[in-house]
């Protein structure tokens, strides 16, 4: 009978694969708690690409949109 294993797998790797490919830029090496070197993701890079598509937190001319769909300017 054939048991079915109940590991999770590694969605990290999987989504730094995914963020490569459209941010290539933002991808760098560390090593992981055995010394092995991995990929990772460069944050402060990746929030320098994005901060010229989006507003940074807490822009004063940012507006937030609340589920309702209603703008909202005290939040």
């Amino acid at each position: 009978m054939n048991r079915p294993k109940f590991e999770t797998p590694d969605m990290v790797e999987k989504n730094i694969e995914k963020l490569a490919e459209i941010f290539p830029n933002c991808i760098t090496e560390a090593r992981d708690e055995n010394g092995k070197l991995k990929k990772a993701v460069n944050f402060e890079m990746l929030q320098q690409i994005l901060s010229t598509q989006f507003p940074p937190r807490g822009f004063a001319g940012a507006v937030r949109v609340h589920l309702g769909g209603e703008a909202c300017g005290y939040c």
